[in-house]
């Protein structure tokens, strides 16, 4: 489970987006892969606490710098914006590469994933009055759905299955998370906020 990090040097202000449906833009998320592979983990020594795998993602954005842009004196977030979740995975040299193992994994990376897709829904037609202001909802928006509450996902998860070894309680998991796939409009999963 690896959850991005993210600074914040401008103060927390509260923004409410304003939809400018004239003006929206299409924001995508561009997962690197479907279906993981034991070749996309880094092989280690060692991995921290009782995991003996970890996968998650990493993300990155097009454009890497957002560019002024106002309309109607609102300054809006680029025409165009992707998201791309990148695989961050490693394993243990000496764990046994299950297929079960990896479907546990596959849903960590899966909640990167479904997380991007639920700030997209929150990007789209975000407006403020400023750049500043526009930038720091940026942030907060992808700190809330990145980092805390994909972060809350992959604890429960694994609080849950015990990291994949009660079964029952991994296909509950993994049929919510497909669920939550098939449908972009879903806001939870397994009851909890994308």
């Amino acid at each position: 489970m690896c959850a991005p990090q993210f600074r914040n040097s401008i103060s927390e202000e509260r923004i409410i987006p304003e939809p400018l449906k004239h003006y929206t833009m299409p924001i995508r998320v561009n997962p690197a892969k479907a279906t993981l592979e034991w070749s996309d983990f880094h092989e280690v020594a060692k991995i921290p606490g009782p995991a003996i795998a970890r996968a998650g993602y990493a993300s990155s954005f097009a454009p890497a710098r957002i560019p002024r842009r106002v309309v109607e004196k609102k300054f809006l977030l680029p025409e165009n914006l992707t998201i791309r979740i990148h695989v961050a995975a490693s394993v243990e040299r000496s764990a046994d590469k299950t297929s079960a193992l990896l479907a546990h994994e596959q849903l960590h990376y899966h909640v990167g994933v479904v997380c991007a897709r639920a700030l997209c829904r929150e990007l789209q037609g975000l407006s403020a009055k400023s750049y500043n202001k526009l930038m720091a909802a940026y942030r907060k928006l992808i700190r809330t759905h990145l980092s805390t509450r994909a972060g809350a996902i992959q604890r429960a998860y694994d609080r849950q299955t015990n990291h994949g070894l009660i079964s029952g309680k991994q296909q509950e998991w993994e049929a919510a998370m497909a669920e939550c796939l098939a449908k972009p409009s879903l806001t939870r999963l397994m009851g909890l906020p994308l």
